[in-house]
């Protein structure tokens, strides 16, 4: 992970923390001075480390990605995690970060993120996270790690953003039904990229056509299906 600069990370999730309590409190409207009195930061402290309001609200979301970076480095063991252990753990932090400033969630997913697909740096920052679970993964099949390209991590992104929205709406006790469907799809990911079925196919066609003869003879077909009991 590259390097972070804790001391300035704290002060820009201050001054976030605050614009989004105040956006919430006071229905989406809020000024840089009004943060200042909160923090004891002057506006021009504030500018130091975002250039305008709109920028300190969307990196409310990229630094639920920059903290949970963080929060994989005290998991010693993680790599040895399964690919769905990698996704679900991710997806299982997003809510639970989110929870923090739920109602900000509620009110901003859509026009901030989910909408802003491909302009806003939150999601950008996801794939390049997804991406990191795949390639660092040696159990994925070498037919699978072929669907490994920017569009298929845009695809999973976008898989990404829908379990968040879905969150969002979970009435159900406890959010029981987003934990549920998490694990269904984390779980299939998994099965689709570990199945090494295509792999033995491969294998089986080079075996084939080293060993046999490009004519119609099919003298090597013939010893097989002498092999092959018909019922």
């Amino acid at each position: 992970m590259e390097d972070i600069d804790i001391e300035k990370l704290q002060r820009k999730l201050e001054i976030t923390g605050v614009a989004v309590d105040l956006y919430v409190e006071q229905d989406g409207e809020f000024t840089l001075k009004q943060i200042s009195k909160e923090i004891d930061m002057s506006v021009g402290e504030i500018f130091d480390y975002f250039p305008n309001k709109e920028s300190i609200l969307d990196f409310f979301y990229t630094s639920l990605l920059i903290r949970y970076r963080l929060m994989l480095d005290e998991i010693d063991d993680f790599n040895s995690y399964s690919l769905s252990e990698k996704l679900s753990n991710f997806v299982y932090a997003s809510f639970d970060l989110m929870a923090e400033k739920q109602v900000f969630v509620e009110q901003t997913f859509k026009s901030r993120v989910r909408c802003g697909y491909g302009r806003k740096e939150f999601t950008k920052k996801v794939e390049k996270m997804l991406a990191s679970f795949f390639y660092e993964d040696t159990r994925i099949s070498t037919a699978s790690s072929m669907l490994l390209n920017d569009l298929f991590f845009q695809l999973l992104t976008k898989k990404y953003l829908y379990l968040v929205s879905y969150w969002i709406n979970d009435d159900s006790e406890g959010k029981e039904r987003s934990m549920e469907l998490t694990d269904k799809v984390t779980a299939f990911i998994q099965e689709v990229m570990y199945n090494s079925i295509a792999d033995k196919g491969f294998d089986l066609m080079k075996f084939l056509l080293s060993n046999t003869k490009l004519n119609c003879s099919g003298s090597f077909w013939d010893k097989i299906s002498s092999k092959i009991e018909i019922r």
